[in-house]
């Protein structure tokens, strides 16, 4: 290697910026071969590995081998290039070939769907032409038939000769009676021949003394498609409670109840259209006495054809959105759902509440699949414990029979196929809990709505009643401000509600009194409950002095500060060592050093314990909770009485028994002190 610069001849120094020639290895700086320094700065290491100084550039080109070797590699190179380029330049040709035939292929199915589309309104067009042809051909044929009558229930043995223009009898497969078909005279006593039938009913034996008296009955003559067009009106009157449906001249009327318009019916379409219930009023007190008793607390969606037009000013969609409104609904859809040629309505309604407006998208899908344009309703970004605080729908109840059979049925001797006490509890604890899981039953609450509700505990379901009575008596005084009479019956009744509701006051506390008998920490409670003293606040633990005297405010250290101070404090104390024997001297000298003797325990002994425990007090895992264990006391007291056994024999606690919930009272002092905190363990029943 070179110690100097080839170009300027001075000796090169460590570390100095300096080019190498690749070919015969020669070195100069930088800037004696040409280059400056932010040029040098831009090169990579690769390119300066590839420097070639002027002299050996110089020789390259003057020598007829690697030029031969030049020409033969750029000759290949150029070879593949242009093998390269007929290969990109056929995948051109081929990609804009298909791209032409794509957009052939895009145009034709554009001109197919517009022609699917003229085909479909032609055919619609058509379709309407076609029934209106065959309204206006049926309506020709009843003209034609408009002095004729059906005379049905006409036995076909009586001979029958009614004095009429023309009269013929058809047979029917279905009926046994054959119908008569008379054409009389004028239209005037064809008219006159049914009303006279409707207001007197007819029977054969007024026709005839010799014929049976059976009834008769005279229509007016109708073509086929009438027929079955009034047939349908008839079942859809009946399912839609429609009182009234008749003839007149051919043309089928219906009518709801007296006070309502007369409605014809000329095709199909009349009798979808039908109401199904226009009494309005009975359904607006209806949702407004439903709406009053849900959860408002919950996110509540209404949906459905209300059929109450909401686009238009009447009393009725006022009352209507006003209902909503008051109990805080709102609507999504404000746009026509139903569009036809003669009217364009909004019947098709979505209602929320307990929602932000910004969280909503509803949509109106214009469509003809139906008569009713579809709506759409999205929610996003829903969190429910920003609306309402979950209230659990069901609660886990334990058959305590069906747990009993199970650990009954259990072969729980396999417990002494453990190694050691700590593996019995284990699985103990994991059979136990698999039974509890096997007796729950979900069983969902019934939730009571807010207004009968008690607000105290001795307030009756009469009470809440009554003083639903009383806000209504002054709900009317407000808009009756000059009743006197109105005034003085709220002010009586006002005075009496008030009485009985002491007085039930009176006799709760003094049941609640006898009940509580010699529990005085129960009567202080009832005491303090009467008078009106809040309970003692729980005063939660925000900040505590460590052993370096650092105050800390994180929770988990908190704890664990606790936690050793507490675990710690019995080994910091000095206790005196005493001396067994001087406290209890023996006469008999032979004393056996770390013994005890302890009888095994059976199961009638761990039942009678389990019994005596307390519902609710204690800490518990896997379920097993105070009151499973008193239930089935008699089937887990021998499982129990085989871990206890094993535990005095080995000498080994088990270590899950070990555990408990240590709660920190405070005494007095300096509330950042451990010393100044009593801890209060909560440890497991078993243990």
């Amino acid at each position: 290697m070179h110690s100097t610069c080839v170009k300027c001849q001075e000796k090169l120094k460590h570390n100095e910026d300096t080019l190498e020639c690749s070919l015969c290895k020669d070195i100069a700086h930088f800037y004696c071969v040409g280059y400056s320094e932010q040029s040098f700065k831009k090169m990579s290491n690769n390119t300066k590995s590839r420097f070639t100084c002027t002299n050996c550039k110089t020789t390259t080109s003057k020598s007829p081998k690697s030029n031969a070797a030049e020409i033969k590699i750029g000759t290949s190179m150029v070879d593949n290039i242009n093998e390269l380029m007929k290969s990109v330049s056929f995948m051109s040709d081929q990609f804009d070939n298909f791209n032409n035939k794509l957009d052939n292929v895009m145009s034709e199915l554009k001109n197919i769907k517009s022609e699917n589309q003229k085909i479909v309104t032609e055919n619609k067009r058509l379709s309407e032409e076609v029934d209106l042809l065959k309204s206006k051909i049926d309506e020709i044929e009843q003209n034609n038939l408009g002095i004729s009558v059906d005379i049905t229930e006409i036995s076909k043995k009586t001979n029958t000769t009614i004095d009429v223009y023309e009269a013929y009898r058809i047979n029917s497969s279905i009926s046994k009676r054959s119908l008569i078909v008379a054409k009389l005279a004028t239209l005037e006593m064809r008219k006159n021949l049914i009303r006279n039938v409707k207001s007197n009913k007819l029977t054969a034996d007024k026709m005839n003394n010799g014929w049976p008296k059976e009834n008769i009955y005279i229509n007016e003559r109708l073509t086929k498609l009438r027929r079955t067009l009034f047939y349908q009106t008839k079942v859809a009157a009946t399912t839609k409670e429609y009182k009234f449906v008749w003839l007149s001249n051919g043309d089928i009327l219906v009518r709801k109840n007296e006070n309502s318009k007369i409605v014809r019916i000329k095709s199909s379409q009349d009798i979808n259209n039908l109401s199904p219930n226009d009494n309005l009023e009975s359904f607006l007190t209806g949702i407004d006495l439903f709406l009053s008793q849900i959860n408002k607390q919950h996110i509540n969606i209404i949906s459905g054809d209300i059929n109450i037009n909401i686009m238009k000013n009447t009393n009725i969609s006022n009352d209507y959105l006003n209902i909503m409104a008051r109990n805080g609904f709102i609507p999504c859809i404000n746009n026509f759902t139903r569009v036809t040629n003669h009217s364009k309505t909004c019947i098709d309604h979505i209602f929320i509440n307990n929602i932000d407006s910004d969280k909503i998208n509803s949509y109106i899908l214009r469509c003809d699949i139906t008569d009713h344009y579809a709506t759409i309703l999205t929610l996003s970004n829903i969190n429910n414990n920003e609306s309402y605080n979950h209230n659990k729908l069901f609660s886990n109840k334990i058959d305590i029979n069906h747990l009993n059979l199970l650990i009954q049925t259990e072969d729980w001797y396999a417990l002494l196929n453990c190694d050691n006490v700590d593996n019995m509890v284990e699985v103990f604890n994991t059979k136990i809990n698999e039974f509890i899981k096997y007796s729950s039953i979900s069983k969902y609450k019934i939730y009571k709505s807010n207004k009968t509700r008690k607000l105290k505990e001795w307030i009756t379901n009469g009470i809440v009643i009554s003083i639903r009575n009383r806000e209504k008596l002054s709900a009317k005084i407000r808009s009756r401000p000059f009743d006197i009479k109105l005034k003085q019956y709220y002010k009586l009744y006002r005075n009496i509600l008030n009485k009985i509701v002491r007085q039930s006051k009176q006799i709760f506390y003094q049941n609640k009194l006898k009940h509580a008998r010699s529990d005085s920490k129960l009567v202080w409670n009832i005491i303090n409950e009467v008078i009106g003293k809040p309970n003692q606040i729980k005063n939660n633990i925000n900040m505590i002095r460590n052993k370096s005297g650092i105050t800390i405010n994180q929770t988990t250290e908190i704890c664990n500060e606790l936690n050793d101070f507490f675990v710690n404090v019995g080994k910091n104390l000095e206790v005196e060592k005493l001396n067994p024997y001087k406290l209890f001297p023996y006469e008999n000298n032979n004393i056996i050093n770390d013994s005890i003797f302890l009888k095994p325990i059976d199961k009638g002994e761990i039942s009678k314990l389990l019994n005596k425990i307390k519902n609710n007090n204690s800490y518990f895992e896997n379920d097993l909770t105070n009151y499973i264990l008193k239930n089935v006391s008699n089937s887990i007291s021998f499982p129990l009485s085989i871990i206890f056994n094993k535990s005095l024999t080995t000498g080994i606690y088990p270590k899950t028994f070990k555990k408990c919930v240590v709660i920190p009272l405070f005494k007095s002092g300096d509330k950042l002190l451990c010393s100044n905190y009593r801890p209060i363990s909560l440890s497991l029943t078993l243990s």
